[in-house]
């Protein structure tokens, strides 16, 4: 299933490999939605982004660095 996934960014159709956006974030389900990742962003995602031993950051890192063409630190 990985294989078809990664296949599929040469597209340009980006899926995080284990779950969406909140699951990636670590937000409980009862506060899924928009609103809670803006708050997540505002409030964490510094010290969610320096965490380099989370392969979920690392792959939405990869996933940023090919949208935008560029390498994300």
């Amino acid at each position: 299933m990985y294989l078809k996934i990664e296949a599929d960014y040469e597209n340009g159709v980006f899926i995080f490999k284990n779950g969406d956006l909140e699951i990636y974030l670590d937000i409980p389900k009862g506060q899924k939605g928009i609103a809670s990742v803006i708050n997540f962003c505002k409030n964490n995602l510094h010290v969610y982004w320096a965490d380099d031993t989370n392969n979920r950051v690392a792959e939405i890192k990869m996933i940023l660095s090919k949208v935008i063409e560029r390498s994300i630190d």
